[in-house]
C-alpha cells in the first residue's frame, strides 16, 4: 500500500489547521534575529522518531525537544513546491517516512514491511545526491488507522547561506513516479542568533 501519500497528504491538512506552512521555524519578518537552535542530536532524535515528534505536535506540545525540533531542524522532502528557512551551518534533516498500516489492512507486520521496501527514493540538493540512511523498522498506533510500521529515510545536511534546491524522486511498482522540488532558504550567521 501507498500509505507516505495519505501521511503527506495528512500532514499539509493537519499543518494548514494548526497554523503551521510548511516553512520552518527560522523564518521570521524582515530584519528579525533568528535563532539557530538545531543540534546534530536533535536531527538523529528526528531521524528515527519523526512521527513521534509530528504526534506530539499534533497534540499541542510546543516545548523544548522533539516538538522544537520538528518545527525548525526538518523539512519533507515530498513537499513539491514549499520552502522551508534554516540558518548557514545549522545541522538540518530531510527524509521521508514510509508507511504501511498493516493492522488495518489486515496483513501481517512482515508484508507491511515487505510493502514499504518497494519504494526506491532518491533525493539531491543543487543536483548532489544525498545518501539516505534508514531508521530500524518500528511501529506505533495511529488515531483511525491503528498500528502502523514505519521507516525514516533521511539525511543531515549543513548547507551555506543562500537558497537551494532539494528534489526528490521515488519509484514503487504499479505507482506512477512521485517527484517534488522545494526551496532551501538558508539566512547568513550573521542573521541568526
Amino acid at each position: 500500500m501507498r500509505n507516505r501519500l495519505v501521511l503527506g497528504v495528512s500532514f499539509a491538512l493537519i499543518a494548514s489547521s494548526i497554523a503551521f506552512a510548511p516553512v520552518s521555524a527560522a523564518t521570521s519578518s524582515a530584519g528579525a534575529t533568528q535563532q539557530a537552535t538545531c543540534t546534530e542530536g536533535d536531527v538523529a532524535a528526528l531521524g528515527q522518531v519523526l512521527p513521534v515528534a509530528y504526534r506530539m505536535v499534533q497534540n499541542g506540545q510546543s516545548h523544548a525537544g522533539l516538538p522544537e525540533a520538528y518545527h525548525d531542524c526538518q523539512y519533507r522532502v515530498f513537499a513539491d513546491g514549499a520552502t522551508y528557512t534554516f540558518c548557514e551551518g545549522q545541522p538540518i534533516l530531510g527524509g521521508i517516512v514510509e508507511l504501511d498500516f498493516y493492522k488495518s489492512e489486515g496483513i501481517s507486520r512482515q508484508e507491511g514491511i515487505n510493502n514499504i521496501a518497494l519504494a526506491g527514493d532518491r533525493v539531491w540538493i543543487d543536483g548532489v545526491e544525498q545518501t539516505l540512511h534508514l531508521s530500524a523498522y518500528k511501529d506505533y498506533n495511529r488515531p483511525v488507522v491503528g498500528i502502523t510500521v514505519y521507516l525514516n529515510k533521511s539525511f543531515t545536511a549543513q548547507l551555506p547561506a543562500g537558497d537551494h534546491v532539494s528534489t526528490w524522486a521515488e519509484t514503487y511498482p504499479g505507482y506512477p513516479d512521485s517527484t517534488a522540488t522545494v526551496t532551501l532558504h538558508v539566512l547568513p550567521r550573521a542573521l541568526c542568533a
